[in-house]
């Protein structure tokens, strides 16, 4: 793994017990780590380190699962939940199994990439079969969702590269094969058609 400091990427100590090529990652709130392998049988791993002690391993699980094709992991109301082409799931500890989610029960649509926002609301790049589109569900006062499967009609069937960033309570920037495309709010897109992208982050720099 590599950390992100003063302006510069710093090569850090590969973390114990962890071989081969992983395809997504996510740590969630009771410090285990999740790794989704690159290889044909996509693995998932569960380790947890004691980062005091020098990343010292204190446990490591190959989690069996029976999920169809695992696209992503993501935090999502204080926990972590798997993208897949069923739609999301969660994972039971208790039970060693998991369970499709139930926050968002109408998401049993492929769930290529997803990211929660400021405000709690959760965007979702979908896809089914050949077709691919986006949505957004919006999160009440009460805590439920409500799905909206107009507002982002206007970028049906483009290929979503990277999960839509949202930049504050005002834009959601979305990197696609057609190009980076800024969504506001208001419901208008600017998109400049030149470059394509694949990943967005956002990093705080002093002046």
């Amino acid at each position: 793994l590599q950390e992100w400091a003063n302006g510069t990427w710093n090569q850090g100590e590969p973390l114990p017990g962890l071989v081969g090529n992983f395809q997504g990652m996510a740590e969630g709130p009771d410090g285990y780590l999740w790794l989704l392998t690159a290889s044909e049988e996509e693995l998932l791993i569960r380790a947890k380190y004691d980062y005091e002690a020098g990343a010292q391993l204190l446990s490591l699980d190959t989690i069996k699962q029976e999920l169809p094709e695992i696209q992503g992991i993501y935090p999502l109301e204080d926990d972590l939940v798997f993208s897949t082409k069923n739609g999301i799931y969660r994972y039971v500890p208790e039970e060693n199994r998991f369970y499709a989610d139930t926050l968002l029960p109408f998401a049993k649509v492929g769930i290529l990439r997803m990211s929660t926002d400021q405000q709690g609301n959760v965007w979702l790049a979908c896809f089914q079969g050949p077709r691919r589109w986006l949505e957004v569900a919006w999160k009440g006062e009460s805590g439920q969702y409500q799905r909206d499967t107009l507002l982002l009609k206007g970028l049906d069937n483009i290929e979503v590269w990277g999960p839509p960033y949202p930049e504050n309570d005002s834009y959601v920037w979305i990197g696609a094969s057609q190009g980076l495309y800024r969504f506001d709010l208001k419901g208008s897109f600017q998109a400049p058609a030149t470059v394509s992208y694949t990943h967005l982050r956002a990093h705080e720099t002093e002046a």
